[in-house]
């Protein structure tokens, strides 16, 4: 190979890398959204999950899941997911933990560590 065909194989690689490497970000991004999309359209399922662990005495596994829900949505909308966090916990007889207590904002959750 000369010089001009070794430059060219070489950026037509650099291209291929760069467009897999924004394909793997643009997927990830793509199942946060439907993981999102998917507890906003079947709340309904979300509840009935925290209802029958309630039923079942595991108390623990519906506030695990009233956690995982506050820390996939409070990106958006850190004052909603909150408040609805707080409501949960409340309806279980739970106080939040302090550490949450103390958060205003999803800038909060990132200065913790």
């Amino acid at each position: 190979m000369n010089g001009t065909e070794q430059l060219v194989t070489n950026v037509i690689v650099v291209l291929a890398v760069v467009l897999y490497l924004a394909m793997i970000f643009k997927i990830f991004t793509i199942a946060k959204d439907v993981r999102k999309l998917k507890n906003k359209l079947a709340p309904e399922q979300f509840v009935f999950e925290i209802r029958k662990n309630i039923a079942l005495g595991n108390k623990e596994k519906a506030k695990q899941l009233l956690l995982d829900r506050f820390f996939t949505d409070f990106a958006d909308d850190f004052g909603t997911a909150k408040k609805q966090l707080e409501n949960g916990f409340k309806k279980l007889g739970e106080e939040l933990p302090e550490q949450l207590k103390a958060m205003n904002s999803s800038e909060d959750f990132k200065d913790l560590f």
